[in-house]
């Protein structure tokens, strides 16, 4: 929420450290030093640019290869999640109470 640009895994594992230890009220942003909320916010021009550069072949090889690599990562992560979702609603639809409570913590 402080409206900084930031590697979003990096920020994540920052906000989660901070849980754990019970300081989440000391979440600051790390440009301005200033108080912010926990909220994270996609800058999806930013990925659209990178992945622009990327297909395109203007950014070094190895980083290329890597970039391609984390999204390969994140699509399979997000497949598997999809997979499970649909199979819990499914559960859900067929009166599992289990899989209604799992839907409504999600």
């Amino acid at each position: 929420e402080g409206g900084d640009l930031c590697e979003r895994e990096a920020v994540k594992e920052y906000i989660d450290n901070l849980e754990r230890s019970g300081r989440i009220s000391t979440l600051r942003s790390f440009k301005t030093n200033m108080p912010m909320g926990k909220k994270l916010v996609p800058a999806i021009q930013v990925r659209n640019a990178i992945e622009h550069l990327v297909t395109n072949g203007e950014v070094d090889a190895d980083l290329t290869r890597s970039w391609k690599q984390r999204k390969r990562e994140s699509i399979k992560i997000s497949q598997t999640i999809k997979r499970k979702v649909e199979e819990t609603v499914k559960k859900a639809m067929q009166g599992d109470v289990t899989a209604m409570n799992l839907l409504g913590s999600w």
